[in-house]
């Protein structure tokens, strides 16, 4: 038993010693590896896309039918480069319309203020009529001074009676002749022949003098009634000028709607120097409204690479910083470009925090497209 406990032991031993053994063997081994150390880069990789920096929605103002779709989705156009041909007819037609509305109003106006200057002038006419009826009627004095006439002719021949009275009782004494008698009744004959006229032209004056009063009477009435309708064409002439302007704001509106840089009669063309069709769906007999559109030009004068860096690495570029541009569709090109514009904002994309930036391309030519998929090696 002793014997057995004794090689038990033994053995135990000789494991724990090969086990140690063991031990310090790897750690000699891993204190021989060398340590790997990440290398250091100049440079910051990200993904990018080539986008353009200018794209023109080509919408139409009013309502009309595609005849005929000129170009499809990705053609090269050219300003100038017919897209679609349009009917507008109806459109036209309603500017037309406001235009014949528009001339007729100004005619209303023009009839309207001959219509003013005519009563105007009727009126001024009208007050000079009265003006002058008033001065007639105005010479109280004449008329009072031939009542005093008849007053005083009156007197004088109530004085030729009384004498005609006393010389005929002298003629009837022979104190006087019959030829002396007969010069004293006709004094108090003229006496009274002078008291009748003046009784008639009193009379006839009267007469004249209501005759005027009615006439100017009349006349006032009618002064009246053309001030009135002077003032009636002045409120219609104000409310057809407010009508002509709106008119004419109703008539600039419609034709500002055709005043587009894409327009050509009845073409829509493209209004860039250089650039792709995108978004284009429309076909022949098309109804198009002022909310749809008809394609959107994208500008390849000049592109930019939009690019995504992880917050990580935002330490170690900023703006001006220098770029390598490699389009995937050819590897063998590369383009020269700088940091333009960096967000001031961090967004999360694909669960990851990344901040966007914009970079140049110093050295466009025409085999990048919009679209393209580029890497991009930022340098520090």
């Amino acid at each position: 038993m002793k014997n057995l406990v004794s090689k038990i032991a033994l053995t135990a031993c000789l494991i724990l010693i090969l086990i140690l053994a063991g031990g310090c063997g790897q750690q000699e081994e891993a204190a021989n590896e060398p340590i790997e150390v990440a290398p250091v880069t100049n440079k910051v990789d990200v993904f990018g896309v080539v986008k353009s920096i200018k794209a023109t929605n080509i919408t139409l103002d009013f309502p009309g039918i595609i005849e005929e779709v000129l170009v499809q989705e990705g053609d090269l156009v050219e300003k100038g480069t017919p897209l679609f041909i349009i009917n507008f007819d109806s459109f036209l037609t309603e500017i037309q319309k406001l235009e014949g509305e528009l001339a007729i109003a100004n005619l209303e106006q023009n009839k309207i203020r001959n219509t003013i200057v005519s009563l105007q002038n009727k009126e001024k006419q009208t007050a000079g009529e009265i003006e002058l009826s008033v001065a007639s009627l105005e010479d109280d004095l004449k008329s009072k001074k031939t009542v005093t006439d008849l007053a005083f002719a009156e007197e004088l021949h109530q004085r030729a009676l009384s004498e005609l009275a006393a010389y005929e009782k002298l003629f009837q004494s022979g104190a006087i002749s019959l030829s002396q008698l007969e010069q004293y009744q006709l004094k108090a004959a003229e006496r009274e022949q002078e008291i009748n006229s003046l009784k008639h032209a009193i009379e006839n004056d009267d007469y004249t003098k209501a005759a005027e009063l009615e006439r100017l009477k009349l006349k006032a009435y009618t002064l009246d009634n053309i001030s009135l309708a002077i003032s009636e064409a002045q409120n219609q002439l104000m409310i057809q000028q407010r009508r002509i302007e709106q008119l004419k704001l109703e008539l600039a509106s419609l034709k500002q709607q055709l005043n587009k840089n894409y327009l050509d009669g009845n073409k829509v063309v493209a209004n860039l120097n250089k650039g792709v069709v995108s978004n284009s769906s429309h076909k022949n007999g098309d109804f198009i409204t002022p909310t749809d559109s008809l394609l959107t030009l994208i500008s390849l004068e000049k592109l930019v690479v939009e690019a995504d860096v992880v917050e990580e690495f935002m330490a170690d570029i900023s703006l001006g910083a220098e770029a390598v541009i490699v389009p995937l569709a050819d590897k063998s090109r590369e383009y020269r470009g700088q940091i333009t514009k960096i967000s001031s904002k961090a967004i999360v994309k694909n669960g990851e925090t990344i901040v966007p930036v914009e970079i140049s391309i110093i050295n466009q030519d025409e085999f990048l497209l919009p679209n393209f998929n580029v890497d991009v090696a930022i340098y520090k």
